[in-house]
């Protein structure tokens, strides 16, 4: 998930937190809603194909948690960036974010899960990057987190 969050340029906490949230960051399955985000076939199937990175995915594929680190991952920044958009470039905290991405949802727990996930992302960047100081928790679900970087210059 470290990896994913850097890759997407969105804030790796955050997908850690989420799938503590959403699963207890399980692999199994409940109600429909499948791995460590809960994802169901709808979502994997809308985000799971995307050209700009390369993303090419079977539906059956939704089962691997790596590659649903990758699409939540994609699901994140296009979310982040669906806000920013709505929201005069504002960056979205935690609670925002992930009510972009499940309009309506219940966001009680996730400050409890960032809260679980804060120790795991030092050791896990210590194991990704030379540097573990290259990623840092989110202290509060209500404080903005980071994100990719503006976009300037008409798109390719």
């Amino acid at each position: 998930m470290i990896r994913q969050g850097i890759f997407y340029a969105v804030e790796p906490h955050y997908l850690v937190a989420v799938a503590q949230f959403r699963s207890g960051i399980s692999d199994d399955s409940d109600d429909g809603q499948i791995g460590p985000f809960r994802l169901t076939q709808t979502e994997w199937n809308a985000n799971s194909n995307d050209d700009e990175f390369d993303l090419h995915f079977t539906p059956e594929q939704i089962n691997s948690p790596t590659r649903q680190c990758a699409v939540f991952g994609l699901m994140v920044l296009r979310a982040f960036e669906a806000f920013e958009l709505a929201n005069s470039n504002r960056s979205p905290n935690s609670k925002e974010l992930y009510l972009q991405q499940w309009p309506g949802s219940v966001t009680t727990g996730l400050q409890d899960a960032l809260n679980v996930t804060a120790g795991l992302i030092g050791p896990a960047a210590q194991a990704v990057f030379d540097d573990q100081k290259a990623v840092s928790p989110v202290a509060s679900a209500d404080q903005p987190i980071s994100g990719p970087a503006p976009k300037f210059g008409p798109d390719p």
